[in-house]
């Protein structure tokens, strides 16, 4: 008997223009995630750099829209195949636990969203914060 995997696919959405720098760590981090079943949905904003072949290399789906964040996510969203959405920049890191413990507060505790903590540890226009 085959065996059903009942563990919801989450599609993560990353807004991206000129990214180049970040997100190849980005991506690589969400690919590093213990829980597996995830789909990657990069909206790039028509990047000059290598946002867009960076992200594909990576096995991202990318969809190409001269737009805002906001409306990149909400763009994103209605291409999403998976039961939960997370939103993230292309700057962040995850650690390799986030998004099971997500998945678990969204399951077991019944929780309609959840926010990650972000730890900021890039370099700012005064310095260091």
């Amino acid at each position: 008997m085959k065996k059903v995997n009942l563990q919801p696919l989450i599609s993560v959405v990353i807004p991206t223009y000129n990214s180049q720098n970040n997100i190849r760590q980005c991506i690589i981090s969400i690919k590093r995630q213990t829980y597996k079943k995830i789909e990657i949905l990069i909206v790039d904003r028509y990047s000059s750099d290598n946002t867009k072949k960076i992200a594909e290399e990576l096995g991202a789906k990318v969809f190409l829209l001269d737009c805002e964040r906001s409306e990149a996510r909400n763009y994103a969203a209605k291409k999403a195949q998976g039961s939960f959405l997370l939103f993230i920049d292309s700057d962040m890191v995850l650690s390799p636990k986030v998004v099971e413990a997500c998945v678990e507060s969204c399951l077991r505790k019944g929780a309609d969203a959840v926010i990650i903590p972000e730890k900021y540890v890039g370099h700012g226009l005064f310095g260091d914060l």
